[in-house]
């Protein structure tokens, strides 16, 4: 069995988004064969976090495909992208609140949300930007909150609406970090 809709009714798709985004991050023809609109830190994150062997051996069926890279070689970087997600739960939970009792609460809420359940299950490189975006706001360095900001914007260009509240504001201190 699997999860009931809006989860993936096709189980062979679970986690396809993170091995076809890092397939692409170790072949050619991420914009031209695929269509991609991923900016380019993203392959390059795939490539920190994933082993090229398993997206460049032949393949019994006789190509080579994100399919056959998740059934067929162990990928840590698919460990890493759901431990970057939990990471960031913790990390939020913590600047949530100091009782113990509330960050449980906090961290089971999110963890187990529709929204954290659907990136888990798809494999999304969302869950890398959550704690690149985490990291930014518990940061105390202005370096750092510019380096994870721009991390965070590079995985998901749409984010970058977080720096529009402080410039529709004319809260220039804000925008400067």
């Amino acid at each position: 069995g699997h999860l009931p809709p809006p989860y993936f009714y096709d189980p062979d798709d679970t986690f396809m988004d993170y091995f076809n985004t890092t397939y692409y991050a170790w072949t050619d023809g991420r914009y031209t064969e695929w269509g991609s609109v991923y900016p380019p830190f993203t392959f390059l994150l795939g490539q920190l976090v994933s082993r090229s062997t398993c997206y460049n051996i032949p393949s019994p069926t006789g190509g080579w495909s994100a399919y056959d890279a998740r059934d067929l070689c162990t990928d840590y970087g698919l460990y890493i992208l759901l431990a970057a997600g939990v990471i960031g739960v913790v990390l939020n939970a913590r600047l949530f609140s100091r009782d113990r009792r509330e960050q449980l609460f906090f961290f089971l809420s999110m963890v187990f949300s529709i929204q954290f359940l659907l990136a888990v299950e798809h494999g999304q490189y969302l869950l890398f930007a959550y704690l690149f975006l985490v990291l930014a706001v518990s940061s105390k360095n202005k370096a750092l909150i510019n380096f994870f900001l721009a991390c965070t914007i590079s995985l998901k260009q749409y984010l970058f609406l977080l720096l529009v509240y402080p410039f529709l504001r004319l809260d220039w201190r804000a925008l400067a970090w």
